[in-house]
């Protein structure tokens, strides 16, 4: 069985703006000015991020990077990087 999450479940998620910002403010004051976001998806939670210094996002789905690289490309507030190194991904 499969239980990786697609790019298009994220994308169906992206129109549940108020849930997600429910969720962030759980956090919020909890986050800084430098973040690292791991499990980055498609950047359904980045988006409300992009007024700090710094966000590194970390996902090891090519799909997900792709749309994160495109969606976040013209940002000019805060310094955007995703980082690539190999992933074991365990078995079973």
């Amino acid at each position: 069985m499969n239980h990786d999450i697609t790019v298009s479940d994220l994308m169906i998620m992206q129109n549940a703006v108020r849930y997600r910002r429910w969720l962030l403010s759980h956090v919020e004051g909890h986050l800084g000015q430098r973040i690292l976001e791991i499990g980055a998806g498609i950047g359904n939670y980045t988006e409300f991020l992009v007024d700090r210094e710094v966000v590194v996002c970390l996902e090891i789905h090519n799909e997900a990077v792709r749309h994160l690289r495109e969606r976040f490309a013209a940002q000019p507030t805060s310094s955007f990087t995703w980082p690539t190194f190999p992933i074991q991904r365990s078995v079973g």
